[in-house]
């Protein structure tokens, strides 16, 4: 195979990682017309064809399958020599987008990238605030601090911290241990994470109780549903980073003490390229040092344990 071969070779891999012409041109900054030639390239070069194409799918031939992992080393040697002459030729700096809910972006990112920026002043961060999934190639982002599974098998995620979500409310309600004393109770429920008005609650000791409730207040953001909780209009199913704070001045009270709905990951996520930058990998560095002590003091202050779920 030819040396001229390599940027097709690169372009082929993309391709087969994203299943899509569209997502590999965006992360190679190629057109889409670029990449599908350089794949048609490089299938005539070899006298083989790479991929099955239909206008729904696009999946990888017997050969496709076999060249795959020889285009990965090749990409990943590229980039390897690149990132190499960037440490030693180039300082910090560029544009690094990242991507988070409105809650996490106020009640942690702002304060955690200007403490990044303070030693990284030649790294310019574009915070970009989403109450919905962002496709990272598609929409040029970098990087996604997200809550919950991740699901694309295109990106890359390193768990960071857990959440759960906890029944809170303003001081007055009584705290009791059985999640059926409140199913009267007025709720107020984030949309996006509780469609449903069946709420199951899992106790630490493993206990499990199920309750329907008819919720006063739906909202789909959690920053606006913990300002409902924060002025009394009901029991908040709010995530532990959202109550760390209010708990611990006391402007909230857990209601259901060694209780939560729900627990999952808190996770970093991004494409396998996008690491490649040194921008970026320092900024996931960063994050997952400081997001893990941040987690750590709110489960302190919310009195639970964040197990694995």
């Amino acid at each position: 195979m030819k040396l001229s071969s390599l940027p097709r070779m690169a372009a082929f891999e993309a391709v087969a990682r994203h299943l899509s012409f569209t997502k590999a041109a965006a992360e190679l900054g190629l057109t889409k017309g670029t990449v599908s030639q350089h794949v048609s390239t490089l299938e005539q070069e070899l006298g083989l064809s790479l991929l099955n194409r239909t206008s729904r799918r696009i999946t990888l031939t017997e050969a496709g399958e076999d060249l795959l992992p020889h285009c990965v080393q090749v990409a990943e040697a590229a980039l390897a020599l690149a990132d190499r002459s960037l440490h030693e030729t180039a300082d910090l700096k560029g544009r690094v987008a990242i991507t988070t809910s409105h809650t996490l972006a106020t009640l942690y990112l702002a304060e955690a990238i200007a403490r990044f920026q303070a030693d990284h002043p030649g790294i310019e961060v574009d915070l970009i605030i989403r109450e919905r999934f962002v496709d990272l190639a598609d929409e040029g982002v970098d990087l996604a601090l997200r809550v919950g599974p991740v699901l694309p098998e295109d990106l890359v995620a390193r768990r960071i911290g857990t959440f759960s979500m906890l029944a809170c409310a303003a001081p007055g309600l009584v705290p009791v241990d059985d999640p059926a004393a409140l199913a009267t109770q007025d709720w107020v429920l984030i949309s996006t994470t509780n469609p449903q008005p069946q709420l199951q609650f899992t106790h630490e000791t493993g206990a499990i109780a199920r309750i329907e409730i008819t919720p006063k207040t739906t909202t789909n953001s959690g920053l606006c549903a913990l300002s409902l909780t924060l002025n009394g209009t009901g029991i908040g199913l709010l995530p532990s980073f959202a109550v760390r704070s209010p708990i611990r001045d006391g402007r909230l009270i857990d209601v259901l003490p060694g209780w939560y709905e729900r627990r999952g990951p808190v996770s970093l996520v991004w494409s396998p390229l996008a690491k490649r930058k040194r921008r970026v990998a320092t900024l996931i560095t960063f994050l997952a040092e400081d997001f893990r002590a941040w987690d750590a003091e709110a489960a302190q202050v919310v009195g639970r344990a964040q197990h694995e779920p």
